[in-house]
């Protein structure tokens, strides 16, 4: 598969042979240091670490509100299934092949939503699971809420974020050049 069919468009069902071997070769790929942390609408120059939010919720250290999220209002990339084929708005970014063969135990997880008071909502975790529901044509996603106030110490400053891909950057190429990634 070609990064660009990974975007579609992607006919459905997709067989689960084609599924298993591409979450496979997800596993085979460097994992982006980006993939934990993602801009604080309110503060651009801060981000959220997504893991340290979700390890908070698993451990119920932060107080959650549990919600029905209705998915079509949260599709940002305008994912739509016609006729048996997904695909999405030019210039989506979503991994429809992931949506679409994520583990069924994975897309029913709850997406992660912050609440920013009277500014509104920002989705930090769970585009994916999202345009899976709408893949499904589920109308709702679960989702967990939490307050700002609740998670705003588990940010990092853009300074500590652009250490951090300098950091992964330098280690990246070195395994690239020492033949520690795949090949």
């Amino acid at each position: 598969m070609t990064p660009d069919q990974r975007y579609g468009p992607l006919r459905l069902p997709v067989a689960a042979a084609e599924a298993a071997t591409y979450l496979k070769s997800l596993g085979l790929t460097p994992r982006s240091p980006m993939k934990d942390l993602i801009v604080d609408a309110m503060e651009p120059d801060f981000s959220f670490d997504i893991a340290a939010i979700e390890a908070h919720v698993r451990d119920g250290t932060v107080p959650i509100k549990l919600f029905d999220l209705r998915v079509e209002e949260w599709n940002p990339y305008g994912v739509r299934v016609v006729n048996g084929t997904v695909g999405q708005d030019p210039g989506g970014n979503t991994d429809l092949m992931y949506a679409a063969s994520m583990l069924p135990a994975r897309a029913c997880e709850p997406v992660i939503v912050i609440d920013h008071g009277p500014e509104g909502y920002q989705l930090i975790d769970g585009s994916h699971r999202i345009a899976r529901a709408l893949i499904e044509g589920r109308v709702v996603q679960k989702a967990v809420i939490l307050k700002r106030g609740d998670v705003v110490h588990m940010r990092r400053s853009e300074h500590v974020v652009e250490r951090f891909m300098r950091r992964c950057s330098a280690r990246i190429e070195v395994r690239k050049v020492d033949g520690a990634v795949h090949k």
